[in-house]
């Protein structure tokens, strides 16, 4: 999906957000931890996005790194906190940040906004972990390109779900 035009005003982004905080917490942790990215910053985060490419060795010009972060008028930035002291394993820690980055792309979506999903560029614990004031047990999972939708919304062609689904029944399993 292509966003551009207007992100979410602040009643809109703090919507996101309360979606955010409803996601799965065994242990109520909750591990995760947003930077909202907009106006101005954008810029600083392109400039991010055009290093990332230029030292990593990606396969993507710098300028066109940099048009990438500055295609949507908003950016969210979600991480994972991983506590390694827990007794909630750090997976199941990753999997509630990746909860509440879905929740909040489904709150957008329901609000007629655009949004989608990226990996950060130089991965989870690269160079931009620290320019979005993450530290070092903080891990991005997502970032989130926000804005309006520009045109209409492909629906992707969805599998069968049959040939993912099996039901155990003792000692087999069985494919649905």
């Amino acid at each position: 999906m292509a966003v551009g035009g207007a992100g979410t005003q602040r009643r809109g982004t703090a919507l996101v957000f309360a979606a955010a905080l409803r996601a799965a917490d065994h242990g109520r942790l909750q591990p995760w931890r947003f930077a909202l990215v907009r106006e101005n910053a954008l810029a600083a985060l392109g400039e991010a996005y055009a290093e990332v490419a230029l030292t990593m060795g990606q396969d993507v010009a710098p300028e066109r790194a940099r048009a990438k972060a500055l295609a949507s008028p908003m950016v969210i930035a979600v991480a994972a906190r991983l506590d390694g002291q827990s007794k909630i394993p750090e997976h199941e820690q990753l999997l509630s940040a990746g909860a509440a980055a879905m929740n909040m792309l489904n709150a957008l979506h329901m609000m007629g906004y655009g949004g989608f999903w990226k990996s950060p560029p130089g991965g989870p614990e690269g160079p931009l972990r620290s320019l979005m004031g993450f530290g070092r047990t903080e891990r991005i999972v997502a970032m989130i390109h926000v804005g309006t939708a520009k045109g209409e919304s492909r629906d992707p062609t969805r599998a069968d779900p049959s040939g993912f689904v099996s039901e155990c029944q003792g000692a087999e399993a069985h494919v649905l």
